[in-house]
Parts: structure tokens; sequence; C-alpha cells
């Protein structure tokens, strides 16, 4: 037996002794300090209690009305998190610094149950923070976790719980302890992080979007002094804990479930119920505040810059058709190409090909054929029918066969009674009956630009000439059925 070998038994056992002083170690972590709250009986209006809520947060941080409701609903739900399915993650973030993304995590810190700062914490004491002490997890500068692929043990485990973490029943299984067994560490509970730019799409879709900006200079805010603050927010602490001790029945209660918005997708539905639940139990204001402030922080518009590139294409692709009911590819990908503020014209610094819209098209169930143009030529292309079926899938906002989103009906005109240093007075919407400017506008009907008969070009849809199951990975040109990942010109 060489030497070598030799040390590696010893090496393995002082390392096996390592890792069981650090696991007892974290097995001894301390409890976190009780909040510190007084014993109040509770009074019975939740609604003062959000408004009181609102009033605090908007003394210290700059933010718009359906910020501020969804920051107050938020707060209050860390209290009942537990009675709810899913816990929705709290999202600040800026293009730049210097927008109170850290003020702002510094209130929640001092109102939300159990706030704990969390940063350069190592992946041991993260997860059993989580499973041990249950608390609200605020965790800042985010965005340094998913800048990079890979990363540090730290970095891996925030992404680990962030994954799992925004639905009960949900846990992080480790290899533990000196003989690496299996554990399941229970990460679920209440979240809110800051950072510069966006999440990955996955961890958007589990968020409320806070989207802040540098206040203006003549937007009052007050500089945040936690010493000056804590009488109010111990109060505050002190009446949520009250009134969390009578709501469990009324969270539960089967009967009192919201109903589902149409401007959201499923997911979001999911993650604001226990806010709207909240929202609903504080009143009718707060009920319709609830739902304006879900509809313009979460709607399928607002946050179409978080989806994947496939359901972004889809919803230009919607766009460029909303005059044409047929195009070829060459139109279409140089009409993709056009539209500003899309990635189309530089994507991994290429320029979107007919060929490489055909390969991303193609998941969807959506290929070219050949389409007969008033000219009298048949290209290859798209008619606008082959799309309704994605569209309604990827894109439920709208009804099949129309450009048109679906609105809903429904008055969400509001009206909170609180105050604050940027707004003395009452604020509310101008046009209670439509805040966002939504229009009723009836379906537009499919226009036929050819009358001539589709049947001529039956025999035509299939050309196994041009047909390409997919194109090169390094020039984007197509690849022959069975000819590999590359054409001619770039195989290796």
């Amino acid at each position: 037996m060489s030497d070598d070998t030799n040390n590696v038994v010893p090496i393995r056992k002082e390392m096996a002794k390592v890792l069981e002083r650090v696991a007892e170690a974290a097995a001894k972590l301390p409890s976190l300090p009780e909040d510190e709250v007084d014993q109040v009986v509770w009074d019975g209006d939740l609604s003062q209690l959000l408004n009181d809520t609102a009033k605090v947060v908007r003394r210290f941080v700059v933010l718009t009305d359906h910020q501020v409701v969804a920051i107050s609903l938020w707060i209050g739900h860390t209290y009942v998190y537990e009675h709810a399915r899913l816990t929705p993650y709290l999202h600040a973030s800026s293009p730049d610094p210097g927008s109170g993304k850290t003020t702002l995590l510094n209130v929640l810190d001092m109102i939300v149950k159990n706030g704990q700062a969390v940063d350069g914490a190592t992946s041991a004491v993260l997860f059993r923070m989580m499973h041990q002490l249950r608390p609200t997890l605020l965790y800042d500068e985010v965005d340094g976790v998913f800048e990079v692929k890979g990363g540090n043990e730290q970095m891996m485990a925030i992404r680990a719980i962030l994954n799992s973490g925004y639905e009960k029943g949900k846990v992080v299984y480790r290899c533990d302890g000196p003989n690496n067994d299996l554990v399941a560490f229970n990460v679920f509970g209440p979240k809110a992080i800051a950072g510069l730019g966006h999440l990955p799409g996955t961890i958007a879709h589990r968020s409320i979007s806070i989207r802040m900006q540098p206040p203006l200079v003549d937007e009052a805010y007050e500089d945040f002094d936690p010493e000056d603050l804590e009488p109010e927010a111990r109060a505050l602490r002190s009446r949520y804990t009250a009134w969390a001790a009578t709501a469990v029945e009324d969270l539960g209660d089967k009967f009192k479930k919201p109903d589902k918005l149409r401007e959201l997708d499923a997911r979001r539905n999911s993650i604001w119920r226990i806010l709207f639940r909240i929202a609903d139990l504080a009143g009718q204001e707060w009920s319709k505040a609830a739902r304006t402030a879900a509809i313009t922080l979460s709607s399928d518009t607002v946050v179409a810059d978080e989806r994947s590139l496939g359901i972004r294409l889809l919803s230009d692709i919607r766009d460029v058709f909303d005059a044409v009911d047929r195009m070829s590819s060459e139109q279409l990908a140089s009409a993709l190409v056009g539209l500003e503020e899309a990635p189309w014209s530089d994507l991994y610094g290429k320029t979107l090909t007919k060929n490489g819209l055909a390969k991303r098209l193609k998941p969807y169930g959506v290929t070219p054929r050949r389409v007969r143009m008033p000219d009298e030529t048949t290209p290859r292309g798209y008619l606008r029918e082959q799309f309704h079926d994605a569209w309604g899938r990827y894109l439920p906002d709208i009804h099949p066969g129309s450009a048109t989103p679906a609105t809903n009906r429904m008055d969400t005109g509001f009206e909170v009674g609180f105050k604050t240093p940027q707004e003395e007075t009452l604020w509310h919407f101008e046009n209670p009956a439509e805040p966002h400017g939504q229009r009723d506008v009836a379906p537009v009907a499919l226009q036929d630009r050819y009358d001539g008969p589709e049947s001529n070009l039956e025999a035509e849809e299939i050309d196994t000439e041009t047909l390409h199951d997919a194109t090169c990975l390094k020039c984007d040109e197509p690849v022959s059925v069975g000819s590999g990942m590359y054409c001619e010109g770039c195989s290796p």
C-alpha cells in the first residue's frame, strides 16, 4: 500500500470529526430572541391596523400606493402564514443603488414576526435557522446570489431555500453529520429579498415585485432610526400578535376562499390568496385595494419581462399579428427584430433568423407551412390561427381569436384612510371604476387577407426539401435531418 493511500484514512477521520463538531454547534444554535410584544386585547379593527402599518412604511420609503398596500398585507401575513399553503416572497428591486431597498428591509425587520437578516450566514446556519426557528427571512443584495452560475456554498443554499421555501410541505434534503445522514430541512416561511435587477423566472413567479426608484427632490421621507421607531413598531407587533390569535378560523374558512382574478395566472393567484384573505377580513376598502394592487404589481402585462424567452416570443408574435392574419417566416422574424425593447435583435449576440424562429416555436406546437400571400406567392410562413392554442395556454389573458386582453370588470376602485408625509389627504384613484385606464373592447374579428381557397395549399404544407428539425448550434443555419448538431461549415 502506497504512502498516499495510507494518508487517506486519517484525513477522512479528521474531516469526519470536523463535520461532527460543526453539526453539534449548529444543532445548539440559540433560539431567536422573542419579539418584544405587549399583551394587548385585540380590538377587532384590522383595517386600522393595516392603515397604521402603511403609515409607518411610507414614512421611511418612497413607494406607490399599490406597493404600500401589498407590503402592509405582506407584513400581516408573516403572523399567520402557517395557515396558508403558499407564502409569497416580497422582492424589492431597482436598476441602481439608492432607491431605499435596504431601508425597506430594515423597516420590515422591526414589524414582521421574528424578522431575521441573514447576510453572511453559512449554509449550515441557514438551513437550521429556517427549520428550527421559523423566522421571517430578510436577505439583502440577492442579485449576488444569481449573477453567476455555480457560486459558493452560501449562494447555493439561498437558491435552494428560495426554490422550495414558498410552499408548505416542501423541504430541502442535505447530507448531514459525520455519517452523511440524509436530513430533510423544512424551509417554508416568509421571505423578503432585495437586490438590483430581476430574479430568475421561477423565483420571480413566486414573488410580489416591488420595483423601487430613487426619490424625487420633492418626495418627503424620514431618515430611518430604529431607536425612534421601536415604540411604534412594538405596538404594531403586539396588535398583530393579538389579531393572529383570533384569525385562525376565518383564514381557514373554505367558504371565504377568494375568487381568482382573471388578470393573474394560476401561480400568482395562489401566492396572493393569503393576502386577499387578510384584506377581506379588513373590510371592503382593503379588499378592493388588495386586488387592485395585485393587478398592478403582478398582472401578466407587468411581469412580461420576467417570463421565459419562449413566452416572451409568443407575446411579441401576438402583438405583431394584431393587424394581419398571415406572414412569411422572413416577415415575422424581421418584424420581431424591429420591436423596440425586445431581445430579438441581440439574442446572445445574434439576430433572430427565420430558422431560429422555427426552432423556438416548435416546442409550442407551431411550425412553418406554405402560406399563400396576397401577391399569390407561397413562401413558408405562419397563419395567425396557428398560434391560438399556444396563446390560450401560455398567454391566458386573451381569448382565442382576439388580440384584445381580457379585462376584469369588477369595480376595483378603493379608498384607504391613512395619511403620509407625501400626501396629507386620503389617497384614492382618479377613476375608481377603472383604476388602470382599462376599457372594455369588443373582440377583434379575424380578417382573411386572402379570399382564395386555402384547400389548394393542403398538398404544399409539408415541404420535405426545406423542412429542418434543427439549426446549427454555432451559426443558427438549418441542419438537415440526421446530420447532427452542426451544419457542414461549422462541423468540428
